[in-house]
Formats: structure tokens, sequence, C-alpha cells
């Protein structure tokens, strides 16, 4: 609903003292405060004195000398773009009224007008100004929560240095996602994720309480069972009560001590984390699906494990969307989001949630010569998948793709189907093709050597599988069954299969030329 008239200032710019007259009178009687002068440079003065917010509505006629009104409405759209400016012409005019709608002129007035038709459209110009400059104020506030949230991220996280990497994009410039972390002591240390329902304003004031109220709990000793108890009681007994929309909050926070090289994570409604090791290889720490704080009162117990120099790495369900939509493993987002220097333009052009993707080294020590690698994808698969191969391939193809966006054609292409050969054996042969028995595939990235890794196990009870041997027997008798296998010797690098025979690992060079 519009503010009284007499609160809103109308400045109406017109050489014409009779049209000026004429306008005043009308806008006077209904009630508005107005201010006339007879030409733009007049009126820039006047707003240079008193400012653009003593202003809802300007009424520029067009056709003055010197500056017309393509100049008056110029200078509005730089000084205040939120502002409402009603253009008059004449009779004649009417293809002027093209270049106005280009500068950005929410009405027009026939030369002459009536009273009504004059009030009508001022309305109509102040309802869209303060509509403009309720919605602006909107962004700039929070542009300016997304600002503290960045401050306040990198201010909880300078602790941990270089041991602690996180990507931190809100759907808007703000958003209720966060993630902080730090010291309980010298050797231990609480990090913690939190993805509060709602992606607008009022989701990143609640994100700011609620994560402020989990560090006061979290910094004062209380464990990560009696905080999340307590933040659910609190959505649940206060927040969530009545008819009001309901607030949820998934959360996930890991305690990590050094000293004992013990981890404890405790997860509600987030995407499950990933321990990695020393290789790269990634494993996830849950396979159950549990709620959000706020839904229910019995929470999951939490995980805990050793570790030896392993990275800790997890995601809002943001990443989980978006990876949905792209078609890949949400691992080859993480892997890409790591990316130094990287365009994510065309990654987010799909996206609409906010995503955290953060990684932890567990252990402040690094281990001189082994080269970390970097997980793109992990997958368990029923052996009933193999009827599904297509399907897995183009999988496989996507996520190796989304991860390194400059992968040679060729070698993606090796890399690809070597994988769909080994999978299916492992699908058909270790799992029996039967629907309760799992394989394994995952993919990882070495930066430093540049190559990929593929490495597919099964349950299976494993063979010995002489490449020499059936090479010599497939090309005599052409024994369609080994001649996925002899592929895979021909396109991989490098090439391991265990003492069982069950674990089979491809090397692939990202630099087949060298």
């Amino acid at each position: 609903m519009s503010a009284p008239p007499a609160t809103q200032g109308i400045l109406v710019v017109d050489d014409d003292p009779v049209a000026l007259f004429i306008t005043r009178s009308h806008l006077s009687k209904a009630g508005f405060r107005v201010s006339c002068v007879g030409s733009v440079a007049e009126a820039r003065k006047v707003i240079a004195e008193e400012g653009f917010e003593n202003y809802s509505a300007v009424v520029s006629d067009y056709r003055m000398p010197v500056e017309n009104g393509l100049a008056m409405l110029q200078y509005c759209r730089e000084g205040d773009p939120t502002l409402g400016v009603i253009m008059a012409t004449a009779e004649g005019e009417k293809t002027l009224i093209a270049n106005s709608l280009r500068g950005g002129a929410v009405d027009f007035l026939d030369k002459p007008f009536s009273g009504a038709d004059l009030i009508a459209a001022v309305r109509r110009a102040i309802d869209l100004t303060q509509s403009q400059r309720t919605q602006s104020s909107a962004v700039k506030e929070v542009s300016q929560i997304g600002q503290s949230q960045r401050m306040l991220l990198g201010q909880s996280t300078a602790a941990l240095g270089s041991r602690f990497r996180v990507f931190f994009r809100p759907n808007e410039k703000a958003g209720g996602d966060f993630v902080a972390a730090f010291p309980l002591s010298e050797e231990s240390f609480v990090v913690l994720v939190s993805d509060v329902s709602g992606h607008d304003l009022q989701a990143a004031y609640r994100s700011a309480y609620l994560q402020g109220f989990a560090r006061a709990l979290l910094s004062n000793g209380t464990s990560i069972e009696s905080t999340f108890d307590q933040l659910n009681r609190v959505l649940m007994t206060e927040w969530n009560m009545g008819d009001e929309e309901i607030l949820s909050l998934a959360a996930c926070a890991a305690v990590v001590d050094s000293a004992t090289q013990t981890l404890k994570v405790l997860n509600c409604g987030l995407p499950a984390p990933y321990i990695i090791d020393r290789e790269g290889w990634p494993q996830a720490l849950t396979n159950s699906v549990s709620s959000p704080l706020g839904w229910f009162q019995d929470l999951p117990l939490p995980s805990k494990r050793t570790f030896t120099h392993d990275r800790l790495l997890f995601w809002s369900d943001g990443l989980d969307d978006l990876a949905e939509r792209m078609g890949c493993d949400p691992l080859a987002l993480a892997c890409r989001l790591q990316g130094a220097n990287e365009d994510f333009g065309e990654l987010f052009n799909v996206s609409s949630d906010d995503i955290i993707c953060v990684q932890i080294d567990l252990d402040s020590k690094r281990f001189p010569g082994m080269e970390e690698g970097i997980p793109i994808l992990h997958q368990n698969l029923p052996g009933s998948d193999h009827e599904l191969i297509d399907a897995r391939q183009e999988f496989i193809e996507r996520s190796i793709s989304v991860a390194l966006p400059r992968i040679p054609a060729q070698v993606l292409h090796d890399c690809t189907i070597c994988a769909r050969e080994a999978l299916l054996n492992a699908l058909q042969h270790g799992c029996g093709g039967a629907g309760n028995a799992f394989a394994t595939l995952q993919i990882i990235l070495k930066p430093r050597s540049q190559k990929l890794v593929v490495r597919i196990s099964d349950p299976g009870p494993g063979h010995h599988f002489d490449f020499l041997r059936y090479e010599e027997i497939a090309n005599k008798e052409l024994i369609p069954a080994h001649h996925g296998l002899l592929m895979i010797r021909y396109l991989s690098q490098a090439l391991d299969i265990s003492p069982q025979g069950n674990v089979l690992t491809m090397e692939f060079s990202l630099n087949p030329q060298q």
C-alpha cells in the first residue's frame, strides 16, 4: 500500500509555465508535495540539493530546449534507477516512445492530459518506486550479510590454515548454508557445516543465529551429541510451533583429535561425508540417511573411527542437487571446485541452491613423497546393473568431463570404455548379476603425475587371468568374452590385478604424448 500522498514528493520538469501550473494544481489537490522546474539543468540542481530520496516520482515533458526528456530520464537512471519517471509527449511523438522505453520510463502521458490520467500515472510510478526501493534495500542488506558470512568464514577457519579448504557459494548474495571451524584444544578442533531450509534473507539470519547457538555450546565443551540435541529441541519446541512454516536444520559436525588420531562425526540431514585415504580413495562414513534437526525427537548416533594422514570431505545438499542436474557424481563436482583459477559459470547456471564444499586434512603432518589423489567418482552398484551398463558408461563419462573439462577426448574415451568393460565383468561375474551383491567403482585424479586411476572391485572369488595366454587363445579362437579385458590391457598405461583377481586397477595419462 502506498504511503500518504503528503509524504511523497513529485518533481515536475517542463519548460512551459502554463503546463507547469496545471500539473502542479492537479497534483497538489491530490495531496502530493510538488516541486516544479523549467529545465533539466534546474532539475539536476534541485535533486543535488535535496537528494533523489526526497522524490517518489518524476513527471517530465519530452520536448524541451537544450536538453529534452530523454536527458532527464538518463540522469534519473544513473542517479537512482529505482525512481519512477513519467514521460509527457505531444501528439505525433509516438515514435519517441521506443527510445523512452529503452531509457527506462515507466509510463507515458499524451498532452494535453486530464487530471485523472495524471494522478493515475503518478500513483503507478510511486508504487513502482516504492517496490524497487524496497527490493534494492533488501539486495543491499543481503549483500552485507553475505560479506559478513564470508568474513566470519575466514575468521573461523584461519586457525586451521592450509589444512582447511572450503568452497562457499550462496545461491543469492547470502544464504542458509554456513561452515565454521574452531579449536577445542591444542590437539583437537571441531568443524560444523549447516544448511537452514530456505535461500532468502531470513534463511541467512536464521543460519547465523543457529551457528552462533551451536558454537557457544561447542566452545564451552558441550559434546556434539548434546549440542545437536539442544538445537533439535529449540527447533521443535520454539520455532516449529503452530501453523508456521517448519524450519529445519541439516547439520554435520566433525570432531578431530590429532593426539589420539580419532574422528567423531554426527550427521543430521546432510549428504554422507567421505573419508579419503592418502592415495585419494574415498569411502563414505555412513550409508544411512538421517533427517534434519527439527523433524523428529530421536537423533542418530555419531560415527567414530581412527585415521592416519586421511582427509575428510563433506558438502551441503546443494552440491548433490547440482550433480543430479548435471548427471554426474557429486565427487566430480567437489574435485572441480578444488581447481585453481577455474571458471564455474556454466556449473552454477543450473544451480538452484546454496553450495558449501569442505575438505579437511585430519592430520597436520604431510606424508613425504606421497602424491595425494583427488576422488572423482565412487559408486557401489548391484550386480543387476549389468543390464544398465550403457547408462553407467554415460554417468562415468559425464563425471570425468565435469571434473576435468579440458581432458583430451581420446583419454576420456579410453578411460570410459575400459571402466565400462571392467565394470561389466565385475557385475556379471564377480557379482553374478545378483541384486544383493555389489561392485565398487572408483576413479581418482593424481594431479602431480597427471593420471587418472580407475579401480573396480567385486565380492566374487576372483580368478587368475593370464593376459598373454588368453590373448593367444583369443586371437586364434576369437573368444568374445575375452575381448573386453584384452582391450583394457592395450588402452590403459598401467594395469594391476590383485592376487585374488577381484580388484582391477587401471591408469590413464592425461598427457598421452609424453
